[in-house]
């Protein structure tokens, strides 16, 4: 059996199966699969993922995988005393991706998880998203959650509205432009590392402490007269246009 593209290869869904990703490898090994973990396959390059069911993994977030039409949505859960994850089947909701959610059961749609009050599609590699990267999904701090990712919406901080409604586009844990939370802050102290979402639609949080409002980098000239637009590092850029922030 031959690989159609080199994304997420999903054939249907099968609890226990291995889904191959990467160089056109299948779970049958044609190619060269995942070793032991697809069976067949002998020691090819390509990426593989494993599920089989568990007290602590009874479904899988992408593809979806081991729920009931009643609970279809499955998604991961954060230990609130431990730095554990678990998967759970709970309803699916009608909230689309990006767009405002306040719990991870019955607001987002399938396929979906409420992360940071805002529904994000899961994903395995960046060919899984409809636009944007494939993001890691991090833990209170900076470390990383591994086996769990989402896809970054890739918006434009000055037009957020096309892809995040009413939300902020801004930068993410990571570094990838997508739809946030927001609130009203406009200035100096307005924000903070740990609540970057204080920040008004069209600013981001600078330097961890200040919401400065978005403009593009020069040539162009968004900022007020006594603001310069000042580029960040690393540069942040989305369909060919650097972004920056207005500041002295």
């Amino acid at each position: 059996m031959k690989a159609l593209n080199s994304i997420a290869i999903v054939l249907a869904c099968a609890c226990g199966f291995t889904a191959c990703i990467g160089e056109g490898k299948t779970p049958d090994g044609d190619t060269g699969g995942a070793g032991g973990a697809a069976g067949s396959g002998g020691t090819g390059g390509d990426q593989c993922v494993t599920w089989t069911p568990s007290s602590a993994y009874p479904c899988q977030v992408f593809p979806q995988c081991g729920c009931s039409s009643a609970q279809s949505n499955c998604v991961f859960t954060k230990s609130s005393t431990a730095n554990s994850i678990s998967t759970e089947c709970v309803e699916a909701g009608t909230v689309q991706a990006y767009r405002a959610c306040t719990n991870h059961s019955g607001d987002c749609d399938e396929g979906t998880t409420c992360l940071d009050g805002v529904c994000k599609p899961f994903c395995l590699v960046n060919g899984d998203c409809v636009s944007g990267t494939c993001s890691p999904v991090y833990w209170t701090g900076s470390a990383t959650i591994p086996g769990f990712s989402v896809c970054a919406s890739g918006c434009d901080p000055l037009s957020p509205q096309a892809k995040c409604g009413p939300l902020n586009c801004s930068l993410a844990k990571g570094g990838a432009l997508d739809c946030l939370a927001f609130g009203s802050g406009t200035g100096p102290g307005d924000c903070s590392t740990s609540n970057p979402s204080t920040c008004k639609v069209g600013y981001f949080c600078y330097n961890g402490n200040d919401c400065a409002r978005w403009c593009r980098a020069p040539p162009y000239s968004d900022c007020e007269p006594q603001l310069k637009c000042w580029s960040l590092s690393p540069s942040v850029k989305a369909n060919g246009t650097e972004y920056g922030v207005c500041l002295p």
